[in-house]
């Protein structure tokens, strides 16, 4: 009994403990999000909408309808999931494979 009680001490005290890491259980958390951000600019056809070319956020507004706020928050995700992309004039646009 004492025997095995010190091996399993031993075992404890090679086994490496690996740190918390705070951004890989964030990317956890938010794995759902980008399937819904997908499926929002779907639904709310914010890539139809940059088919004819690159728009602003104020012509987004004006040709989706004036969406409620946030619409600037959300065509940033899209481009952070690098399915638009945004270029120095604040304009979004088609990325090719989308």
């Amino acid at each position: 009994m004492v025997s095995n009680y010190l091996s399993i001490q031993i075992i404890m005290k090679k086994r490496k403990t690996q740190k918390i890491n705070p951004e890989r259980l964030q990317r956890f958390g938010f794995a759902y999000a980008p399937p819904l951000i997908i499926s929002a600019a779907e639904n709310n056809k914010a890539f139809d909408t940059l088919q004819t070319g690159p728009k602003t956020d104020e012509q987004i507004k004006k040709q989706l309808g004036d969406p409620e706020q946030g619409l600037r928050a959300f065509m940033d995700g899209i481009v952070r999931l690098e399915r638009i992309k945004q270029d120095r004039h604040a304009r979004y646009s088609l990325k090719p494979d989308t």
